[in-house]
């Protein structure tokens, strides 16, 4: 009964607001044990010291280690919203040890990620992949490179289309050009009839005209019934034309080589997601191209790009990790989406293997119906430097061509078949009018007979799947099981940064896993 009414009292006393001693939470909570390695890592990467200082005004903030801590351990188990940043500083006991109990407001957060890690996030990324390649032995020989497509935080109606903001303005140099000629009828004036005009001569013409309203006093009427003075029309549509004009260079110097952007991020094109791409849609959606490097599973490097073809953004890639590592990888493996004559090129010039498939590679090895196709270029029989067609009529050479949109130096030489107009299967050979004509790169080919040779041996097969299963089952983590499919942030430098982040806590969390896994090796 004694104990009963103890334990009545105590549930009815008992206030949940009352003054308390502050528990540690150390001592009756043991960290988990990827806490542990977590902190473990950045001891020895000593991220602190990649943060450039910041003048503060005001009050003194958050430690920024421990907000870079606390960021970058948010970014480890996919906490990606700053709110659930600053929930999990408060409830989770994790983040509470972590950061040892403050708790900093999501603004916080953003303020810390703006004033520090947009400038800095770059060099900390690199040197935690270095202290990982240097405790877990890292082969960096191969680095398996592909790409992927992310949503911009932006609306898919906000788009800017380059083609057609230069129809939109080939149509004002018209109406410019016709009311040049009526106004020099009208004021008797000699301004320039041009195919292209610049802002400078339609404010001149607004000045002159602005003189002689000035001149007559003439008063600008508006609404119904009221009839403007000539030259209150000519103003007016001088105006119209010149804000239209500065519109659309405004719009064109934003394309510059792109094809589209958004209004709401303008450095987002608009490209073919996957599900848009093999679903045949027809949708455009903003977005940013994220290319990257695996090699042993680890995201070594990235890089962001406005262009959705992989093919021209092989070199910058390739350029930042040499700049990055000071070195190259000898096997650059990456699907035909690389292989061009460029990025060969650029290969044997960096001394790389051409471990990169072109866009025939697997038709040409390993497609039986492809070798029936007897008049494709590809299948005619090459004899030295004869071409022999499928009806063993020789082809021969009447000029070369060269590709100025290459890079590299590029020369195609162009073959005939001067017995076309005889041959009883030309029609199924070719749909020219004259004789079938083929283009053949030397230099091209053996790129091609040399990437043939490697990738269809043993290790190149190794390689191939190898590439599968790294580079796009690091997308598949980040995509799918992390359901990371849309950023957060908006322009290319903190997309860039966004994307940094995430990559590094997928490498901190692959990091523990292997960890983990020793330890448990080496006890048994």
């Amino acid at each position: 009964m004694k104990m009963t009414k103890i334990h009545d009292n105590y549930a009815n006393n008992y206030n949940l607001f009352q003054l308390a001693l502050p528990l540690n939470v150390e001592a009756i909570v043991e960290l988990d044990e990827d806490v542990k390695l977590f902190v473990d890592l950045m001891r020895k990467v000593n991220v602190g010291k990649y943060l450039k200082p910041t003048q503060n005004i005001g009050r003194t903030g958050y430690d920024p280690t421990t907000m870079l801590l606390l960021v970058l351990f948010a970014y480890t188990n996919q906490i990606f919203s700053l709110r659930k940043m600053e929930d999990a500083c408060k409830y989770d006991i994790r983040f509470i040890g972590l950061g040892r109990g403050i708790t900093p407001s999501h603004q916080a957060f953003q303020n810390f990620i703006n004033d520090y890690l947009i400038d800095d996030i770059n060099t900390i990324f690199y040197a935690i992949n270095k202290e990982i390649i240097n405790e877990l032995k890292i082969n960096t020989d191969v680095l398996y490179i592909d790409g992927t497509k992310f949503e911009a935080n932006a609306n898919k109606n906000s788009f800017v289309w380059k083609k057609a903001v230069l129809n939109y303005r080939s149509k004002l140099m018209l109406k410019i050009t016709k009311f040049i000629i009526d106004y020099n009828e009208y004021s008797s004036s000699v301004f320039p009839i041009k195919d292209e005009y610049k802002p400078n001569l339609l404010i001149s013409i607004k000045r002159e005209i602005q003189k002689e309203i000035n001149k007559h006093k003439i008063e600008f009427k508006s609404g119904k019934g009221q009839r403007k003075h000539p030259l209150q029309r000519y103003f007016e549509t001088v105006e119209e034309y010149l804000s239209k004009m500065v519109e659309y260079d405004e719009k064109i110097s934003i394309c510059g080589p792109r094809n589209s952007y958004s209004k709401v991020d303008k450095d987002a094109t608009f490209m073919n997601m996957k599900y848009d791409y093999y679903n045949k849609t027809g949708v455009f959606k903003p977005g940013y191209n994220l290319q990257i490097g695996v090699s042993d599973f680890f995201i070594l490097h990235l890089d962001v790009f406005q262009n959705p073809n992989d093919t021209k953004t092989f070199i910058p890639f390739m350029e930042s990790y040499k700049k990055h590592y000071l070195a190259m990888p000898t096997y650059p493996v990456g699907d035909a989406g690389y292989g061009s004559y460029d990025n060969f090129y650029y290969c044997k010039e960096n001394r790389m293997a051409l471990s990169l498939k072109y866009n025939y590679f697997n038709k040409v090895n390993n497609d039986k119906k492809f070798e029936l196709k007897i008049f494709n270029a590809l299948n005619f029989t090459k004899m030295g430097d004869t071409i022999l067609c499928p009806k063993g009529y020789a082809l021969h050479q009447i000029g070369k061509s060269k590709n100025t949109r290459s890079i590299f130096p590029k020369v195609d030489y162009i073959y005939e078949c001067p017995n076309c107009n005889t041959c009883d299967v030309k029609t199924q050979c070719t749909k020219a009018k004259g004789n079938r004509q083929v283009r053949v790169n030397p230099i091209q080919d053996n790129f091609y007979k040399e990437v043939d040779t490697l990738l269809t041996s043993d290790y190149g097969q190794q390689l191939c799947t190898n590439r599968s299963i790294q580079v796009e089952g690091a997308f598949g983590v980040i995509k799918q099981s992390h359901q990371y499919l849309r950023l957060h942030r908006r322009t290319l430098p903190k997309v860039k940064m966004e994307l940094m982040l995430v990559c590094i806590g997928f490498n901190i969390k692959k990091y523990c896993k292997q960890q983990r896994e020793l330890k448990t090796v080496v006890f048994n």
